[in-house]
Formats: C-alpha cells, structure tokens, sequence
C-alpha cells in the first residue's frame, strides 16, 4: 500500500508496487501549486542545471534540476531527492529488483499472475509463495509466458522438497530457467541410522542426528569348527578381531603332511594289535638341537602296555644324546642318556596307551651341529616277542 509525504501529501508508492504516470503527474501538480504559495511560508523554489545547484544549508528550500527534471529538498545539511524524473520513472518501472510477488498455484508445473510483466526480461526477480510443496522437477509460468524450469543455483533440478507448501522463495530469472535461490545447498541420501549417534547433520527436512550406534572395538573368538561370529549393526573403528582359536590344534594332533588351519601335523598312525601287528621298526629317529625336539609322535589304536625299544647314541665323539617318551603330552618321567664317548646305551621302557591317545618321543644333542640318534627303535606289545615290521 502506498505512503504519503509530511508536508506536499506526495504519493509514496512501496517496495511492491510500480511507479505510475499517473502518480508522478499528481505529484508534479502538487508542487506546481504549492511553489504559488511560497508567501504562505512553502519554501523557496529555484531552478537550474543540477551542476548549479548551491550548497545545502537553508532548510525547506526547493531546487528543481531542469537538465534531469528533478526536485530536490534542502535539509540544511544535504540535498535529497524530492521527486524523480519521468524518466527515471519509466525506467524503475522496467527494473525488477524491487521484487513483485505473487502466490503461485499447482504442484511441480506452477502457475501465477503479476500484473505489468508482459515479457521475461534477464536479471528480473521475483518473490513467490508456494501453495503446494514439490515432489520433483519443477515449473514457474507467470502470466502464460511459458513454463520455465526451476533450478538451483548449481544449475540442478529440484529435488523433491525444496519448495515447502507455504513457503516464500526468491527466483531470478537467467535469461533461460528461474534460478532458486538460498535453497540451503544440496544433500544426499544419508539417513540417520548412516550416521554416528549424537552427530547432526543437515537434510531437506533440517538438522537430523544420527542413530548407528557406535561399536568400537569387538573382539571375538572362534573355538569350534564352523563357528560363527554375529557382527552387530552400526560403527567399528577398525581395530577389532575375530581370532581363530581351536583346542589341541598342535602337529602332534594332525595326520602327517596334513595342513590345517596353517598347522601341518606330524602324526604317524600305525596299527599295533594282539595277533596282527605286534611290533613297529621306526628304523633310525634322531636331532640335531640342544633342545627337546619332537622326532615322533604316533597314535595308538589299542589300550594297554607297550614296550618301546631302541639304542641311543651320538655321531659325535662328543656329544651326548637325550631321549624322553611322553603319553598324550605328559612325560614318562624317565629320561634316556648317553654319554659322550661311551657304547650306545639300550632303551627298554614299558608305557600304558589308550586307544586314540599318543605316543610322543622328544630328543636333544648337547650340540647343534652334533647329530643325536636312537637305532633300531621299535614299538611292541609288551607281552609279545618283538619282530621287525610285522604287519
């Protein structure tokens, strides 16, 4: 709605409205009769080329610049701008900054009306309220000009709630699409649960926080043969484990040349019985570490007493060798020694198996390069005459 001057009642045209002719003319009329009536206190009207304008300093005294055909107003301080020029008129008439604004209906394809727009001119804004919100790519026509594709200011379509129903939105018309502006920036798919708990982040909808529960660190252990290990929804930083972990997975439990897990096993597995196999000939067994070294590990199929036989020695004239049989990982207690430069010393040792436990011989040299050995070693049962090899 228009305003009106203090002291001439001038018409004030506002910010969303277009200058008129016919006001200005009014206006022109209104200072023509007033300047009449300068004996009856209206201050003094002079005239000139706006460059012969004199300084400011008495106040209420008029200047009316006959190269522009502008009136101007003497504060005592400073000129100001009393009345435009028709022309300068016409041409604010024909610039669109001061945004018109109009209501626009439809969903997508929008239509509205704003009166004196009979052309799209490039630079031109508007301000447009939006009945319904968007679901997609969209429209403006105003006043049947056409429709033009909306776009935001990367030049993309709109997204499907960009324009909310009821909401205000400034367009700049580019010569070819309206682009939107200040629509917030673009955002994508992310949805909370994409997102660490307690950390916001913006969407078309506003500020959202995120619900991926964060997990840290999970460390877990698989112990058993097809095991499973459930990972839980949500954040891990990277540091967890999921460790492989099986009982008794040693080579001495593995079929030799077998590989499992990594582990390759040295188990032989030999059949010792009454009336069958009586007696196993290992030939010669022997190391060359200053350590108990496993040289054989067997599984028996057969409970009862064996005798295990055998001669150690050492190649070395001086090296000692040592020898201890061990029953399903436990030793014996009777450890077998040679001493350097003195005859092989005979092994006669009886031991009780169960059928599927193990039998495990570990030697040492006193030296590493000196190479300990037992000949002749031999498993048998204990009650029976011992044979080489029967099978």
């Amino acid at each position: 709605m228009a305003g009106y001057t203090k002291n001439f009642n001038l018409k004030l045209p506002s910010d969303i409205e277009f200058y008129d002719i016919e006001d200005f003319n009014e206006n022109f009329e209104k200072i023509d009769q007033m300047a009449v009536k300068k004996g009856e206190g209206i201050g003094e009207l002079t005239g000139g080329a706006l460059s012969d304008r004199p300084e400011p300093g008495i106040a209420g005294r008029y200047y009316f610049a006959q190269d522009t055909g502008e009136i101007f107003l003497d504060t005592g301080e400073e000129w100001v701008l009393a009345a435009a020029s028709q022309k300068e008129l016409a041409a604010h008439k024909a610039d669109y900054i001061h945004l018109p604004y109009s209501i626009a209906d439809g969903t997508n394809n929008y239509t509205t009306l704003i009166n004196g727009i009979a052309s799209l001119v490039e630079g031109m804004s508007v301000k447009i309220k939006f009945t319904s919100a968007n679901t997609g790519a969209s429209t403006l026509n105003i006043n049947g000009l056409g429709a033009i594709p909306i776009k935001k200011s990367n030049g993309n379509d709109l997204s499907a709630g960009n324009i909310k129903a009821g909401q205000i939105l400034h367009l700049v018309y580019t010569g070819s699409v309206f682009q939107l502006l200040g629509e917030g920036g673009e955002y994508g798919t992310a949805q909370p649960n994409h997102v660490l708990e307690g950390i916001t982040f913006g969407t078309e909808e506003g500020i959202i926080t995120g619900t991926m529960p964060n997990r840290g660190a999970i460390n877990n252990i698989i112990t058993t043969q097809g095991g499973q290990i459930v990972i839980p929804e949500g954040y891990h930083n990277g540091s967890g484990i999921v460790k492989a972990q099986f009982a008794n997975l040693i080579a001495e439990n593995i079929k030799k040349g077998v590989n499992i897990g990594g582990v390759t096993g040295n188990l032989d597995e030999y059949s010792l019985s009454p009336g069958s196999r009586q007696t196993i000939d290992f030939g010669e067994i022997y190391t060359y570490s200053n350590t108990f070294t496993d040289v054989l590990t067997i599984r028996t199929n057969y409970s009862g007493k064996i005798r295990v036989t055998g001669s150690l020695s050492n190649y070395a004239t001086e090296g000692d060798a040592y020898l201890r049989i061990y029953v399903n990982n436990t030793y014996t207690g009777i450890e077998h020694f040679y001493k350097r430069n003195s005859p092989s010393v005979s092994i006669s040792q009886d031991i009780s198996v169960t059928a599927g436990g193990t039998v495990e011989i570990k030697m040492k040299s006193s030296y590493n390069e000196y190479k300990a050995y037992c000949s002749n070693f031999k498993l048998g049962i204990s009650n029976k005459p011992f044979a080489s090899k029967q099978y």
